[in-house]
């Protein structure tokens, strides 16, 4: 009997990172679809040869050895392109270090939005596509064929720079072999993988509300403010919403509430553990510019020498001193090493959906009751006012 490869529960388990099916020899792994619209891979044990690439490559099966338990520098950056601020979702730092590679002939590669409102993974050459990494997209994207791509990028020698959630980081750093010097691996601050399916659902909904298509879609538009981001939603007919992202939004509320998030995502296995050479959030210490900030947290001495060296030519790089980064870490704890808990909201989320009950309704009923409130606080316009007296009361 063959012996067993990547032998654990998937369902709960697997990331979907997908670098298994990339480093097989063979093409003996393939995927297959679950609720919430996740992936996991099925293994053909007729096609296995046994060789454990799979396992060596994957954040589940191999984690790093050794927990990072710090930071050798910590910054706030804000670009001085109007238009890369302002896209951005934080400060744009990741697109100026996309920007670098591009300019120097090398590649960046990030999440996009499709033009099937998808979230993919793409590599971009030039500036106008690394535009398309900029802002959010709260959806697990599809990864496929990113890997060999970008490992070809490398041994040409080319510049790389790759971003993604924790664990794409990991895969992809045992795949490409994260040592190499012609390689920027930069991570999120994650809250974790959100349901493709449930996004689907919520932007069908969305089209049969306003009787047309969704042809745009931007989950962190600044366009109010850095500090009160909307969800824009852009459809055929040249009608446009906009929901507070994560209050008023539905999708993202339950994102935010850890509804509706990949299974593994609440075991994450690169919480803490990720190959990352710099990790990128948002300004949680409120001292960079109103209009948007990026957190940056240099993991390796080669993420900090790319910050140094990039970065103070291409807009406001605000060093943060030890103590700040102190707080940084208890204000983003659990982020940044913890996982979120659904309670039983995901299954009734799901349960719902197959029910047949409409996208708003169903994502309602699964927040909790605080987040309902704020909800309905939000739609006749009263959380806003709230959040004002309340600033007021404790400035």
């Amino acid at each position: 009997m063959r012996e067993k490869v990547l032998d654990f529960n998937k369902k709960e388990k697997c990331t979907g990172c997908s670098a298994c099916a990339s480093v097989c020899p063979k093409g003996a792994i393939s995927f297959i679809q679950i609720e919430g619209g996740f992936a996991i891979p099925d293994i053909d044990r007729d096609a296995c040869v046994g060789c454990h690439r799979c396992e060596q490559v994957c954040p589940t099966f191999m984690r790093s050895k050794a927990k990072c338990s710090g930071f050798l520098s910590g910054f706030v950056f804000s670009s001085d392109n109007c238009e890369t601020a302002l896209g951005s979702a934080s400060g744009g730092a990741f697109s100026e270090l996309a920007y670098e590679a591009v300019d120097a002939g090398g590649c960046a590669c990030g999440c996009v939005w499709t033009e099937k409102l998808t979230a993919e993974h793409r590599v971009a050459r030039n500036r106008g596509d690394a535009r398309r990494f900029e802002s959010s997209k709260y959806v697990q994207s599809k990864i496929e064929g990113i890997y060999t791509e970008v490992k070809n990028e490398l041994e040409f020698g080319r510049k790389v720079v790759f971003g993604g959630t924790p664990c794409q980081v990991e895969a992809i750093g045992r795949y490409c072999g994260k040592d190499r010097d012609n390689l920027l691996l930069v991570s999120l601050v994650c809250r974790g993988a959100s349901s493709p399916s449930v996004w689907e659902y919520y932007m069908r909904g969305l089209e049969r509300r306003v009787g047309s298509r969704l042809v745009a879609v931007n989950q962190r538009d600044k366009s109010t403010g850095y500090s009160q981001p909307a969800c824009r939603y852009e459809f055929e007919n040249g009608t446009v919403l906009k929901r507070s992202t994560y209050i008023s939004d539905l999708y993202t509320n339950c994102f935010a509430s850890g509804i509706t998030l990949r299974e593994s995502c609440y075991r994450c296995p690169a919480k803490g553990y990720s190959n990352a050479d710099v990790i990128l959030g948002d300004d949680v210490l409120h001292v960079g510019s109103p209009r948007g900030a990026t957190l940056i947290l240099c993991v390796t001495p080669k993420g900090e020498n790319w910050i140094r060296g990039v970065l103070p030519g291409r807009g406001n790089l605000l060093e943060l001193d030890q103590e700040q980064i102190s707080l940084v870490l208890k204000r983003s704890n659990m982020l940044l090493n913890s996982s979120s808990s659904p309670g039983g909201a995901r299954e009734r989320l799901f349960r719902n959906i197959r029910e047949g009950v409409s996208a708003d309704s169903a994502l309602m009923r699964s927040l909790p009751l605080k987040q309902q409130i704020k909800v309905c606080l939000d739609k006749v316009g009263l959380f806003s006012l709230a959040r004002v007296l309340k600033a007021r009361v404790h400035g």
